[in-house]
């Protein structure tokens, strides 16, 4: 979930602490101000348990990458780039199974070139699912 962060103290999902990450000064990954992450971490993930809404993949493992503040600012390309191949190092990394992970990135932007005018933005997103890392946005 690369997104403004996601509750942990729900107990509708399993995040997971170990691979979580903030790059927002001052708030962890597990807090979620906006309220936006937890939402989509809910859609995805709420576990099958006989209290609110169950996700269309229920308990799955889900990793916190906040790059937008509890007012749902702050991200900068390099935040979100930064936050993709940190997801991509993690699944690599730990040998998990590809066919069963996702990066997930429920925000929006227009394209931001470099200096060379290529879409850096778009150049981090096709790096991950060249690898085979399905990429949802």
């Amino acid at each position: 979930m690369i997104d403004s962060g996601v509750l942990d103290t729900t107990g509708d999902l399993l995040v997971n602490k170990v691979w979580s990450k903030s790059w927002i000064s001052g708030e962890s990954a597990f807090t979620d101000g906006n309220g936006h992450g937890t939402h989509v971490a809910g859609t995805i993930a709420a576990l099958a348990n006989g209290v609110g809404v169950v996700g269309v993949a229920p308990g799955a493992e889900v990793i916190s990458l906040k790059v937008f503040d509890s007012s749902g600012g702050g991200a900068s390309y390099s935040t979100i780039i930064s936050a993709i191949n940190h997801a991509v190092s993690v699944i690599n990394s730990n040998s998990l199974d590809k066919s069963k992970t996702v990066i997930n990135m429920s925000l929006g932007a227009s394209y931001a070139n470099d200096a060379s005018g290529e879409q850096i933005l778009t150049r981090a997103v096709d790096s991950a699912t060249e690898q085979g890392i399905l990429v949802v946005a």
